[in-house]
């Protein structure tokens, strides 16, 4: 047995980085210190060689730097793994455990490191998307995927039993959106998200796609049919401008309305135009008539309130080129000339961008994140249902009938001067409390309509083989044979994708990382923060040379 110093040996690149490839600035602990000692067991005796004495180095102040002293011990790691099964974070695990032992010297490393050994041998050999579809059927999740031809994974789709239930129960409004980045093959997260009667949203399925192509939006769009089952198809679904997505919602649900999020669409606008404006109050009034635009309630107001645009900024072409090629040609689809017929209740817009935030900063937590959504709609649910009469009712619009499903205050007026009671037939289904089988109390399964009993075939089998020749028999017999003794087939993780559409980054980026990359109109916001000294751009206060 050799016993060396922990500075001994040389730093081994093994990813073969260069200083121009290297994401950081890192150094190495190891000096290549000589010291070492050699020990032999002979006759249960040790004996032990003094090789070199040397140390090329001082001595520690401390052992904060050496790794042995930042390992955890048993307890610690236990503790570990429980806190990451919940949803903490590693520095939320961190915390804990300094705060239970203020003598341990772990540092975020530690955590990760920990947390990476539990990954490995949760997969207990087994590829990682193979460990995942192993995960996937023994938990509550019902999911479908595909293949290439190499035992790859193209595309996989999983719903949780309880999302299933409350998308049956509200399947009025969808909204779909696809995020990036969030797994180490690069393969975009459309997430699927479902809003109740209480105006509070749910995930209702996720998949993840190859790329972002028509026929990958199909069969995950078709996965999402399933779950409506024998109920109609959503009356809305909302969602980014992406074509190959809108060309999949006609054919897989032709009788539901597609809107465009308003969100999406001015965030769209703030990347695409706001570097043609100097001033921030030139920004802030082009956005303004630009909503004036969008929010017109007839055709012709909006024809009027176009026009007057097209004729306020006619000196910036390169603005009107865009609005006009990338939204102005599916006004039917975001303007409120339009959407105002449909029931879409009203702004979704900031349950949107909250629930793609959710999403990104609870990728990890999934089931944990599904369950207080269902604690959470119950408790809405038993609020509402023991409101009192007197509770006060929301401002009336002239939409509110069609796109809210509500009963406008005129409505009201004239049933009270008549003394007539309000019908149920007055308010839409998607706001029914009392009569609606709640049926997000308990998790529901998907009908798979390929999957069917092989007990009747077995027996038509077993029939028509008395009747066949010997030699067709032996045929038939060697190929059921070959069938039984098929090895199940082994999933391959999928390859790493380049998903389309995302700004670019550094040249040193680090490619590892599941960090989200930032969005174009992200970036723009965070390059025009201004300095709270001297109101310019580049510098904060505590750097500002006018300080």
């Amino acid at each position: 047995m050799t016993l060396g110093c922990d500075r001994s040996g040389s730093y081994r690149n093994r990813l073969n980085l260069t200083d121009n490839s290297r994401c950081r600035q890192t150094a190495s602990r190891l000096l290549g210190c000589p010291f070492e000692l050699y020990g032999v067991r002979h006759e249960n005796i040790w004996y032990l060689e003094i090789r070199n004495s040397e140390h090329n180095h001082e001595a520690s102040v401390d052992m904060f730097g050496h790794p042995i002293v930042r390992r955890l011990n048993v307890e610690q790691q236990e503790q570990v793994q429980r806190m990451s099964a919940a949803g903490s974070r590693p520095r939320q695990i961190l915390a804990t455990i300094h705060q239970n032992d203020p003598s341990s010297m772990a540092i975020s490393r530690t955590i990760y490191n920990t947390l990476y050994s539990i990954r490995q041998e949760r997969l207990n050999g087994c590829m990682p998307v193979q460990a995942l579809i192993d995960e996937l059927q023994g938990s509550d999740f019902e999911f479908e995927y595909q293949c290439d031809h190499q035992n790859r994974i193209t595309n996989l789709f999983f719903a949780h039993r309880i999302s299933i239930s409350l998308t049956r129960t509200y399947p009025t409004v969808l909204l779909i959106d696809c995020m990036y980045k969030t797994n180490k093959y690069r393969m975009p997260l459309m997430n699927v998200i479902g809003v109740s009667s209480f105006n509070t949203t749910f995930f209702s399925c996720f998949a993840f796609l190859s790329d972002e192509t028509e026929v990958n939006y199909e069969w995950a769009l078709t996965c999402v049919s399933k779950i409506f089952s024998e109920l109609s198809h959503p009356s809305v679904i909302v969602t980014d401008r992406e074509l190959a997505l809108m060309k999949a919602i006609e054919k897989i649900f032709p009788s539901t309305q597609h809107i465009l999020c308003m969100w999406h669409i001015n965030k769209n606008v703030l990347a695409k135009c706001k570097c043609y404006f100097d001033t921030e109050t030139d920004w802030i009034n082009f956005i303004k008539m630009w909503q004036v635009v969008a929010t017109s309630v007839t055709e012709q107001e909006f024809v009027n309130q176009w026009n007057e645009f097209l004729n306020c900024y006619e000196n910036i072409p390169e603005v009107l080129s865009y609005l006009q090629e990338t939204w102005i040609t599916h006004k039917e689809r975001f303007v409120s000339a339009w959407t105002d017929r449909y029931f879409h209740l009203g702004d979704l817009e900031s349950v949107h961008h909250k629930i793609v935030l959710q999403v990104e900063a609870q990728a990890r937590e999934m089931c944990a994140m599904i369950s207080s959504q269902r604690i959470k709609i119950r408790d809405e649910w038993i609020k509402a249902s023991t409101a009192t009469l007197d509770s006060p009712l929301r401002p009336c619009t002239r939409t509110l009938r069609t796109t809210m499903g509500l009963p406008c205050s005129h409505v009201i007026s004239e049933r009270l001067a008549a003394n007539q009671p309000l019908q149920l037939v007055d308010i839409h289904e998607h706001w029914w409390i009392q009569g609606r089988r709640i049926e997000f109390l308990e998790p529901t399964y998907l009908v798979n309509d390929d999957c069917t009993d092989l007990q009747p075939l077995l027996q038509s089998l077993e029939r028509m083989y008395q009747f066949w020749p010997p030699h067709q028999q032996s045929t038939i017999r060697s190929q059921l044979e070959d069938l039984v003794n098929t090895p199940p087939i082994v999933l391959e993780n999928p390859v790493t994708h380049k998903p389309r559409g995302r700004p670019a980054g550094a040249r040193n980026k680090n490619t590892r990382t599941t960090r989200r990359d930032l969005s174009a109109f992200e970036l723009v916001e965070k390059r025009s923060k201004q300095c709270g000294t001297c109101h310019q751009t580049g510098h904060n206060c505590r750097t500002c040379p006018n300080a």
